[in-house]
């Protein structure tokens, strides 16, 4: 962001940066493969997220109340469910 004009701007890395950054990024991921590492969820200072935490993915189909949404949006303070289904009827109240 420029603080001049408190607005972002787009920067550009060199290309040496960029071939530099591709080659580390395959050399983890070609470490982690042959470590037989799994795929699992990391908070940014890469500690594991516990399993017990409830995880969403955009994209993701969840009920809720007997309604179905997708996850539209996900921040640190607020998640957006979208409604993409009517109410199942297998889970109607009588």
């Amino acid at each position: 962001m420029n603080p001049d004009t408190n607005k972002f701007e787009l920067s550009i890395l060199p290309e040496s940066e960029v071939v530099r950054i591709k080659k580390q990024i395959q050399e983890h991921l070609l470490a982690a493969c042959m470590s037989g590492a799994s795929a699992k969820p990391l908070h940014p200072d890469d500690t594991l997220v516990p399993t017990s935490w409830v995880q969403f993915q955009i994209g993701e189909i969840v009920d809720i109340k007997n309604y179905t949404f997708r996850v539209a949006y996900i921040n640190d303070s607020t998640i957006l469910f979208e409604p993409v289904g009517p109410v199942l009827a297998s889970q109607e109240k009588k």
